[in-house]
């Protein structure tokens, strides 16, 4: 996955994920483009959980219950968060 087509990387690459975002020349490599790249990672993620969902449940749970005591707003009531 790249911001730019023409890269080395993208060269080398069997397949390959462009996002499109401006960058400043205040901030090369700015926050823009990392975010586009994970929207799409956040994207290709929830697509396969949707294909897989009844293989993949297992391990959402798994991964839900693991990340749940490390919560900020444990403890309080949802109406408080």
């Amino acid at each position: 996955m790249t911001n730019f087509r023409n890269s080395p990387m993208a060269e080398n690459a069997d397949h390959m994920l462009t996002t499109s975002t401006s960058e400043t020349a205040y901030r090369p490599g700015n926050m823009s483009s990392r975010i586009a790249q994970l929207a799409v990672v956040e994207f290709l993620f929830v697509r396969i959980a949707q294909r897989l969902h009844q293989s993949s449940e297992p391990e959402l749970r798994s991964t839900y219950d693991a990340v749940q005591p490390h919560r900020l707003d444990k403890g309080r009531p949802r109406s408080a968060r």
